[in-house]
């Protein structure tokens, strides 16, 4: 029969001390990755469960990587479409408006007004 520990003694909450705080200075650690190390410790437990290992991706940074991670997800592609397209649109507008306006204003002016002109002066007998 097991019986169950309700209390620790003082060198157990010792050693459960010991070990919180080694975990502790791992998972708050600013240090390099040992990166070789975990790939390898990562493909062994992909080989236990019987599936290939993952495409490993580092980055040097949390930032870093959720940027690449952006980039690579598709959704800055969308984002930069989404955003340009109407500024694109616009900016073109604009300027083929301008652009295009003022020269078929110009030379289809002159030509409507010259040959209205000189066809009305012909019809109604009239030197415009």
């Amino acid at each position: 029969m097991t019986t169950m520990t309700e209390t620790l003694t003082d060198a157990q909450w010792d050693h459960v001390h010991r070990i919180r705080a080694g975990y502790l200075a791992h998972g708050l650690s600013t240090a390099p990755a040992d990166r070789p190390a975990a790939e390898h410790a990562i493909t062994g437990m992909y080989q236990i469960i019987g599936k290939p290992p993952p495409q490993y991706i580092w980055a040097d940074s949390p930032a870093t990587a959720a940027l690449a991670i952006w980039l690579l997800s598709g959704k800055a592609r969308a984002s930069l479409r989404a955003s340009l397209r109407p500024s694109r649109r616009d900016s073109l507008g604009d300027s083929l408006g301008d652009s295009l306006g003022d020269s078929l204003g110009d030379s289809l002016g002159a030509s409507l007004r010259d040959s209205l002109g000189d066809s009305l002066g012909v019809s109604l007998g009239v030197g415009l």
